[in-house]
């Protein structure tokens, strides 16, 4: 069932398991770039990507018809930067340090065509299947499940194949995930209005298009002063609500008791409650309504609606949810970002755009400032890590675990995040997550070069980074949720992915390749530690201002 979504995934995670997962060290040993050159080349793509995730998201929307061959478009002329890259060492003469400039320029222009054309596929990719599954959406999370095993399949697979035959298999294993990307999409994921789901034409025709429109914005008018307002409130610091409105009425308030599991969500679902489906309700529309109208929203709504039936769903759960309504919940990076899009069409919904008041307000700017740190010093060490291991003297064969390692970390993370987070507070897990990492980071420095404990210490180390990781994406979104009424909600987690994989990946990538290229990679652990102990500070302060 859905045959088309899964191998979508499949063959999207086939090109981020390949070459891209292994490109640090075909920088280092095949281009011979400083480790200061490759942290500039790496900061590309995490910059250009906030920008090109909506902007590629508003094309495909306003030409649905359109978003299968576009998909196969961008991907073609993001992948060919990429095997272009393969060539360089055959173009100049590396070992030469006087084509090193010339090198360093392509590469860098090589990884801005990427980013611009290629990153965003995982948006789009996330758009289609959204579109495929219709009212079947709350597959959605089954369908991404795939990506993660490919993901992890394709790393270890490609470190087995590199061990043997050299890093250019792995951007042979690209291009066939490539192609096979290109032809699906062009082929296979085809949209037009006639098969979005409508009601028959006896009554199709008696929904105007302002009357929709009306009757999804009622929640927005009725819950019009609580957006207005802002508590400076307070919340446990180790179990309690950490809400900064009452979910269960229309204005914000203090909570000095613990909420029930369904009360906690109960913004969302009453929002659900009152309308349904906001995308299904949009697909109900006259014949007559502007195809362009509807297809702009399109993406932004089916994105946050899947989300909030999720939530529905989970409330409802009393025990393990399956693995895959877990996931439809907790949105990717890419699609978060992608929210964004909404802000450059023709007329941006006011309403849907976050409060400033609110965004000002001490635990929401001194959250969103501990991710942006926590997304510094988390590039830091993610982005380098192969070169780290490299040196370390493991193995492409061995270094190709990492993968399923800690894909199977995180998704299991991502599974109990639902149960984490009803039980304990955000100040606890987050605490957590961050010393977490910060200990991972500095058992990295106890490690010794070319010996077997530890290297396969090494490989265990990458279970407490799916953990942390998983962990702080899942607690940041659900706290989001909690900051904002529900139409800013989309708006706001595109802030936090911003400010987590854009600006701070981008920096950490900077900061982390001058450092690792001057003073080694045990300074560059020591300070990605600092800086995760400053975000934890950060964090911390927040929270407890608010309880005085």
């Amino acid at each position: 069932m859905f045959l088309v979504p899964k191998l979508l995934y499949v063959c999207l995670y086939s090109l981020y398991g390949s070459a891209i997962a292994y490109m640090t060290i075909f920088y280092s040993e095949s281009l011979h770039l400083s480790s200061n050159q490759i942290g500039i080349i790496l900061a590309i793509a995490p910059f250009v990507q906030v920008v090109a995730c909506p902007l590629w998201t508003v094309i495909a929307d306003r030409f649905t018809k359109l978003h299968g061959p576009l998909m196969g478009i961008i991907a073609g002329i993001g992948g060919s930067s990429v095997l272009t890259l393969y060539y360089l060492p055959q173009w100049f003469d590396i070992k030469d340090s006087s084509t090193n400039e010339q090198v360093m320029r392509i590469t860098a222009l090589c990884s801005f065509v990427f980013a611009f054309f290629g990153s965003p596929i995982c948006a789009l990719v996330d758009s289609a299947v959204l579109k495929i599954l219709g009212d079947q959406k709350l597959l959605y999370g089954n369908q991404r499940l795939w990506g993660s095993v490919s993901n992890g399949i394709h790393i270890l697979m490609v470190g087995l194949l590199i061990a043997q035959y050299g890093i250019g298999i792995s951007f042979v294993i690209f291009f066939v995930g490539l192609i096979s990307f290109v032809l699906l999409s062009t082929l296979f994921v085809h949209f037009d209005y006639h098969m979005i789901p409508k009601e028959d034409d006896n009554t199709s025709t008696a929904h105007d298009y302002n009357d929709v429109i009306q009757n999804i914005n009622t929640y927005s008018e009725e819950d019009e002063e609580r957006q207005s307002l802002m508590v400076a409130g307070k919340s446990s610091s180790i179990v309690g609500t950490n809400y900064m409105y009452d979910p269960s009425t229309t204005g914000w308030s203090h909570h000095p008791q613990r909420q029930s599991f369904h009360s906690r969500r109960h913004s969302q679902q009453s929002f659900q409650t009152k309308h349904g489906s906001i995308a299904n309700t949009l697909y109900l529309l006259d014949d007559q309504m502007q195809y362009n109208e509807l297809t702009n929203i399109n993406t932004s709504i089916m994105a946050m609606d899947v989300q909030m039936e999720a939530n529905n769903e989970l409330s409802q759960t009393t025990s393990y949810p399956p693995l895959g309504l877990v996931l439809s919940y907790i949105p990717t990076i890419d699609t978060s970002m992608s929210a964004f899009a909404t802000l450059i069409q023709d007329q941006p919904e006011q309403e849907n755009i976050p409060d400033k008041s609110i965004l000002k307000s001490l635990l929401v700017y001194t959250f969103m400032i501990s991710i942006l740190l926590y997304g510094v010093a988390h590039s830091m060490i993610s982005q380098f890590l192969f070169l780290l291991l490299n040196d370390l003297g493991m193995d492409p064969s061995i270094m190709g675990w990492i993968g399923p390692i800690g894909g199977i970390a995180e998704v299991i993370t991502f599974w109990l995040s639902r149960q984490l987070f009803d039980k304990y507070s955000v100040t606890l897990l987050m605490t957590v997550a961050l010393l977490s990492f910060m200990v991972r980071a500095l058992l990295y420095t106890c490690l010794t070069a070319h010996e077997t404990k530890s290297i396969i210490f090494a490989l265990s180390l990458q279970i407490i980074n799916g953990f942390a990781y998983a962990l702080v994406w899942s607690t940041a979104v659900a706290e989001v949720d909690t900051f904002f009424p529900v139409e800013q909600r989309s708006i706001a987690q595109g802030i936090l992915a911003a400010l987590f994989t854009g600006l701070g990946y981008g920096i950490g990538c900077i900061i982390g390749g001058y450092i690792h290229g001057v003073y080694g990679f045990n300074k560059l652990f020591q300070i990605s530690t600092l800086i995760c102990g400053i975000s934890l500070i950060v964090f911390l302060s927040g929270r407890r201002r608010t309880m005085t």
